[in-house]
């Protein structure tokens, strides 16, 4: 495991929870570094650990990767804290059933790769 991933680990287990905010640090953190490709391995990695296999959705990491790209360009906030506080709706957890029925992204194909919207299509 590199440093980079220990170091997020270790955080989230001190603050003892890793929760949608803990995902979009992990995220804007990746994407600082230019690495947004290694938060799916990260989770992979997450999900292994505590046997939560079936929790994994490619298409729903991709959209938050890519929620969250989109929202670091557009907003020109220099921290994580500045990122929520210019672009809020980051952190409502229901943003992707805006773009997708239910079925869709919990569909085994969502959760193996990426599957368009179904509902709305993505503004970026």
């Amino acid at each position: 495991m590199d440093d980079f991933r220990a170091e997020l680990l270790d955080g989230y287990a001190r603050e003892g929870s890793f929760g949608h905010r803990q995902h979009l640090h992990m995220t804007w953190s990746y994407l600082c570094r230019g690495e947004g490709d290694r938060v799916f391995p990260f989770l992979q990695h997450v999900t292994e650990g505590h046997g939560d296999h079936d929790k994994l959705n490619a298409t729903m990491t991709r959209f938050w990767v890519d929620a969250t790209a989109h929202a670091m360009r557009t907003s020109g906030a220099e921290s994580f804290d500045g990122l929520l506080d210019a672009v809020p709706h980051l952190l409502d957890k229901a943003l992707p059933f805006r773009h997708w029925s239910r079925d869709r992204l919990f569909s085994p194909r969502a959760r193996a790769e990426w599957v368009e919207p179904d509902l709305e299509p993505l503004p970026f």
